[in-house]
């Protein structure tokens, strides 16, 4: 009988997660573009673990996240040519920027979560 409690519970917990991948939410380009920043917050891990950022196109980047609150032109950084920016509330305390390194095939080769 406990382990059928057991199973229930689980099964009753796994149920209420919906569709949040180990509690992130699932990305969401619409709420990304036109959401707050707590928005893009909580689904960030989402993005990075799931979706992933590195080898896509700028084309790729703009479709998926639309225009960045930044765009850096940069000289003497690596190989980097610019850094595409959003802002990332991630709920503890600090509006963190989503860096994005792209090359000079306008490739993401790095990404970057500061405060």
């Amino acid at each position: 009988m406990q382990k059928l409690i057991f199973i229930l519970s689980i099964s009753f917990f796994w149920s209420c997660s919906g569709n949040k991948k180990n509690g992130q939410e699932p990305f969401d380009t619409d709420k990304w573009m036109n959401g707050t920043q707590a928005q893009r917050g909580a689904m960030y891990d989402f993005l990075i673990d799931s979706i992933g950022l590195i080898d896509k196109q700028e084309e790729e980047i703009l479709v998926l996240l639309g225009s960045p609150d930044e765009n850096i032109p940069v000289e003497d950084i690596d190989d980097y040519q610019r850094i595409l920016k959003y802002y990332v509330d991630k709920g503890d305390m600090y509006v963190y920027d989503l860096m994005l390194f792209l090359d000079k095939d306008n490739t993401v080769v790095a990404t970057l979560l500061d405060d």
